[in-house]
């Protein structure tokens, strides 16, 4: 199986989301971790599991959450860009990903 390596803004990024859902109702937030450590461990299994999003980019929804997670698949593993919130502006998301 592969490896799942999580980039320090995508981790950074999901302490966030964390942070915030936790402080909007209690335990929120760690439904949140836990369904997003489901979607890695579904990824691990099934890589392309994500749908296609932009060139090399695939995108796995987090599920109950508005979340995405963006991701590559490489020859060292399965490499996560960002985990973003859906609900902005599709140039928003595009932006953070590197895309003009």
């Amino acid at each position: 199986m592969p490896e799942i390596v999580i980039l320090a803004g995508a981790e950074r990024e999901i302490l966030e989301a964390y942070v915030w859902l936790e402080d909007l109702q209690a335990g929120f937030g760690d439904r949140f971790a836990l369904r997003v450590e489901e979607t890695l461990s579904l990824l691990k299994t099934h890589p392309l599991s994500g749908s296609p999003f932009r060139q090399e980019i695939r995108r796995r929804l987090v599920r109950g959450f508005p979340y995405g997670i963006f991701y590559t698949i490489e020859s060292k593993g399965i490499i996560i860009q960002t985990v973003l919130d859906l609900r902005q502006s599709p140039d928003s998301i595009l932006r953070r990903l590197g895309f003009p």
